[in-house]
């Protein structure tokens, strides 16, 4: 098991690159060791970041591009000293973006967006060993992969599109011969709408499955729609003049939240879908900062919400525990989460590890990886990883970027 106190250095070596590009993970110069930075070498930029937590380990997937290659890296931290334990994923594409990683019982599937209008599939150790990719296998175009795990084996869904109409699809990944996955999948939205973007969450062992339609107000623009798998009387939509793009979902332990990008009002949105497929508390969360992906994750017996908001003329991480019982309101700033310029930082957090994005003032990235806990602005604390806000200072958790 991985402490939040004691880490190691992982290098992640490119099977063909130059010393000065294989990208490095390097920790802060404190006591607390955080946050863990990892930097390619000169001119190489690194993006798109996804974690996956359990208690065997962490596990991230990152995007890198020098100018000529795109690349996606797969790697691991551990405790117990150095170790080589990551490896370049370059099946059978050249250009990535959006990798996503869900647990299963032994390890974790890796999907990316692999080129344009493909998807490839890897699963992966608990130690960050990848197996054989292999291609989704769809007849058309394959995007925005989702998937969540549940006690009859890992449910994911995707985008779609065959001859220009697009749906949303999904079904089981199989564990097949345990190495390679076997995708066992069908059109989960039939009918005439286009349906697009979707995400997941479970809620006990139901999937809620939340997606962007074409608008019934005005076309082309998006409708927020909603499902329980499985059953169609379970769901809704919300519709308005301008795009209602979803963003994320999140499962607790008796109701998910859904959290959208509303267009007309330039902020995000969030609002608590019930079993029944009902939609209450809806709620304006921060005006957006010119970046739409976002991600949740089960937090207690509620949900997180992580996106990027407007904080004094600046994109900065935004950070919203939703218990069960409570409001979606409040939140805090994320001390340390400045993504610099107005561009896509993609946050992904899982457990209590968050990672995205940091715009440099050169026009490069590089990808944090930070820890945090739970307790609230101002109250008592030791160590950075206790707050929700990732920073103690004084003795008391804060949103000031302060020693």
């Amino acid at each position: 098991m991985i402490s939040k106190t004691h880490w190691a250095l992982l290098v992640v070596l490119a099977t063909g690159c130059t010393e000065t590009q294989v990208p490095v993970f390097t920790r802060a110069p404190s006591a607390e060791r955080f946050p863990i930075t990892v930097r390619g070498g000169e001119g190489a930029a690194q993006y798109d970041p996804a974690l996956g937590w359990s208690p065997r380990g962490l596990v991230i997937a990152w995007c890198e591009a020098d100018g000529t290659t795109q690349r996606l890296l797969l790697g691991a931290v551990t405790d117990g000293g150095t170790e080589v334990l990551g490896t370049v994923l370059d099946f059978p594409h050249s250009s990535w973006s959006m990798p996503t990683l869900i647990e299963r019982p032994t390890g974790w599937l890796l999907a990316a967006q692999s080129g344009p209008g493909n998807v490839a599939l890897w699963f992966v150790d608990p130690e960050g060993h990848a197996g054989p990719g292999r291609d989704l296998g769809g007849d058309g175009y394959e995007g925005h992969f989702a998937g969540v795990r549940l006690d009859q084996g890992l449910f994911a869904a995707w985008t779609s599109g065959i001859n220009g109409e697009y749906d949303v699809w999904g079904g089981f990944i199989e564990e097949g011969d345990g190495v390679t996955p076997v995708v066992d999948a069908g059109s989960l939205t039939p009918g005439l709408a286009y349906e697009f973007q979707p995400s997941l969450a479970r809620v006990g062992n139901e999937a809620l499955l939340a997606w962007g339609r074409h608008s019934s107000v005005i076309n082309n623009n998006l409708d927020t729609t909603w499902r329980w798998v499985g059953r169609d009387d379970a769901g809704g939509s919300r519709a308005q003049v301008q795009s209602q793009r979803v963003a994320a979902v999140g499962g607790g332990s008796e109701s998910a939240v859904v959290l959208w990008f509303d267009d007309e009002t330039d902020a995000f949105v969030g609002a608590r879908i019930a079993l029944s497929g009902a939609l209450s508390q809806t709620t304006s969360l921060g005006a957006g900062a010119g970046q739409l992906s976002a991600a949740a994750t089960a937090f207690g017996d509620g949900v997180l919400l992580s996106f990027a908001a407007r904080r004094n003329s600046r994109s900065w991480l935004r950070l919203v525990p939703v218990a069960e019982a409570g409001a979606l309101d409040g939140g805090v700033w994320f001390a340390d989460g400045s993504l610099g310029s107005a561009r896509e930082g993609r946050p992904s957090v899982s457990g209590q590890w968050l990672a995205f994005t940091r715009f440099d003032p050169d026009g490069g990235s590089h990808v944090q990886i930070h820890p945090f806990g739970s307790i609230a602005v101002g109250a008592p604390c030791r160590t950075h990883q206790e707050c929700l806000t990732g920073r103690c200072s004084a003795g008391a958790c804060t949103e000031a970027l302060t020693p």
